[in-house]
């Protein structure tokens, strides 16, 4: 599954739908809602949009998911976060 400026929730239901298929998935998040989604408690040390992204890694690695994460250029688009996920075998 890919999605690209998946904004807010929207990325999140990727990540629910992938996990539930157990498919490979590629996002690169968008738009965070800062009053909606998950920080994990890491708002105090992060930026709270990294927060909510980092919070999303941990959910795929703990839904048994490989994740590599990476940044493309911030003048291709501020929101450069991409985050991949393959299911262990």
């Amino acid at each position: 599954m890919v999605a690209a400026h998946a904004c807010g929730g929207l990325t999140d239901r990727v990540l629910t739908k992938a996990i539930e298929a157990r498919a490979r998935v590629a996002v690169l998040p968008c738009c965070h809602s800062f009053s909606k989604q998950d920080q994990g408690g890491l708002a105090g040390w992060l930026e709270p949009s990294l927060a909510i992204d980092v919070v999303r890694a941990a959910r795929l690695r703990d839904a048994g998911y490989d994740v590599h994460t990476q940044t493309i250029p911030d003048t291709i688009t501020p929101k450069n976060r991409l985050l991949f996920g393959r299911p262990r075998t």
